[in-house]
């Protein structure tokens, strides 16, 4: 059998700079004890089993805090995206926020079309008030802007719209 000829072979330079690799962050929001809609028997128990996972775990960093009922208002949960979060993450980071609680759909018939919005319920919110939810599509549009590499987004809220 002949013998294979030995090649001597260099490889090119790679003119692309390594990726650097960020931290991983989880964020939790969990909400049972709502003051005006149906109360929830699981979902702060999901967000702390989420927590716990991802930090004990895998060694996700958790630089804030978690917002667990009463913590969970329009207020603080929009305060976390769009302050907190963006203040905090780099554009290496990995992120994951977990938001468990209800979730609610606005459908409106305009003309021949029926439009649905998707909403996140936060603590404080009233019955019927669209006011008081979080549109799903704003909270979506302001995680995109947060300055990190990769983000996951978890939505336990049946009823969301999506």
């Amino acid at each position: 059998m002949p013998r294979p000829r030995l090649r001597h072979l260099t490889p090119a330079p790679i003119d692309e700079p390594a990726v650097l690799r960020g931290r991983n962050i989880i964020t939790v929001i969990g909400i049972d004890e709502y003051a005006h809609w149906p109360k929830l028997g699981n979902a702060v128990s999901d967000a702390r089993g989420m927590r716990k996972l991802f930090v004990e775990k895998l060694g996700f960093l958790e630089p804030l805090p978690p917002l667990f009922n009463a913590d969970a208002t329009e207020e603080t949960i929009t305060t976390l995206v769009q302050d907190q979060l963006r203040a905090i993450l780099h554009p290496d980071d990995s992120l994951i926020l977990f938001f468990a609680g209800h979730g609610h759909t606005e459908r409106v018939q305009v003309g021949d079309h029926t439009v649905e919005t998707g909403y996140i319920i936060p603590i404080e919110a009233r019955l019927d008030r669209w006011g008081d939810y979080i549109k799903i599509d704003s909270f979506l549009e302001d995680i995109g802007k947060l300055p990190a590499r990769h983000i996951l987004l978890i939505l336990d809220a049946c009823r969301s719209g999506f």
